[in-house]
């Protein structure tokens, strides 16, 4: 009943929202499907799978010539796989997933084992600055630029780069945030935070070659990685965010490109690609800086794969986790760990996942409890 209620909702939903699941903008050419072809496209996906593809179009399936849909994973119904598996291992009756969802947690356990992080300058929570000064007042914010004269400021807990920011000091005792003409007092810097926990971190030092693609951001991997039922993990469908537009932050959801990265190389893919709600633009090149992205090489590539590996092996409790990786001049270092990574971005680069990795997200109880330990 519950499968059922749901298909209906999606396909009511599906006609309410036709214009965002059906129609696109080149569908009058002779190489696309019409938008009643695509209503019908979508209204298969869910009897198939209960929820409409959300990424329909920028999968390509409006080609007429497409013969692959069935390859692909739906959106929907697999992050809610990916999520079940890494809050419900079937393996342990303690998840970890804390662990990455929290990035003060995350970089205590990745300091813990030896794993390069961002350095943490302070945590901000309960009007408490937790380096050394308890109390959140002017003085607390001074000390965060002793040795620094920018810092990086996230939400502990947030995601796709929202809320994060560069702080920065002048001489006077005036702060700026992102760069903005407009300075802030250091009463209403303490003010700010005291709303939410908060990272201060030490700005990171990307390598020449991911600032040569743009510079205003750092250009993170995101990879992931799944650990099977004996225990063994498999890296697979690594892609390279890359920001513009004078973004500090180069998340997809932010409107940053994304381009797939050849796992056995290391080199970027022929193409990048923009979020729908950005544009939907497919380029060859960095609009910003004109760097060409076919067969660009990212350092360290292979360093950070088998980092992801031994770090991941420690955390496992958790099924499946997206890393993101900063490759600075001296090798990889690992900003974060993500429990609900986003199937969409890995098969808009690299295409259909589903014969790849499929078979490490069933829900076999019996083969999880002769599991290896």
């Amino acid at each position: 009943m519950k499968n059922l209620l749901t298909r209906i909702r999606s396909v009511l939903s599906l006609t309410h929202h036709y214009k965002k699941y059906c129609v696109h903008a080149n569908e009058q050419t002779d190489s696309c499907k019409s938008s009643l072809r695509v209503y019908l496209d979508q209204l298969h996906i869910i009897l198939k799978n209960g929820y409409p593809e959300p990424f329909y179009f920028i999968y390509g399936f409006q080609s007429k010539n497409i013969k692959t849909i069935d390859k692909y994973l739906n959106y929907n119904s697999f992050q809610r796989q990916i999520n079940f598996l890494n809050l419900n291992n079937p393996y342990f009756e303690y998840h970890a997933r804390v662990i990455t969802a929290d990035k003060f947690y995350f970089y205590c356990f990745c300091k813990s084992i030896g794993i390069p992080v961002p350095e943490i300058i302070s945590y901000i929570m309960n009007n408490q600055c937790l380096h050394g000064v308890n109390c959140l007042n002017k003085t607390c914010i001074s000390q965060l630029f002793k040795e620094y004269n920018q810092v990086f400021v996230k939400p502990c807990s947030g995601q796709m780069g929202e809320g994060s920011f560069i702080l920065s000091r002048n001489e006077y005792n005036e702060y700026r945030i992102n760069g903005n003409q407009e300075y802030k007092s250091e009463e209403q810097i303490v003010g700010l935070f005291q709303r939410g926990e908060w990272i201060v971190q030490a700005l990171i030092s990307q390598h020449q070659a991911l600032q040569r693609l743009y510079p205003e951001s750092v250009n993170t991997i995101r990879l992931q990685t799944v650990m099977d039922e004996d225990g063994d993990v498999h890296p697979f469908g690594a892609i390279l965010r890359i920001g513009r537009k004078g973004n500090i932050v180069d998340n997809w959801a932010k409107g940053g490109i994304l381009v797939g990265i050849d796992m056995e190389k290391g080199v970027l893919m022929k193409y990048g690609f923009i979020k729908p709600s950005f544009g939907s633009a497919v380029l060859t090149e960095h609009p910003d800086t004109k760097v060409m992205f076919y067969n660009y090489s990212i350092p360290y590539f292979r360093e950070a794969v088998l980092m992801a590996i031994r770090l991941h092996k420690n955390l496992y409790r958790c099924h499946s986790i997206g890393w993101d990786i900063s490759i600075t001049p001296d090798g990889p270092v690992f900003i974060e760990g993500n429990g609900l990574w986003e199937i969409s971005m890995v098969q808009i680069a690299h295409g259909g996942m589903k014969d790849t990795i499929s078979k490490y997200f069933s829900c076999d109880k019996k083969k999880f409890m002769h599991r290896k330990v």
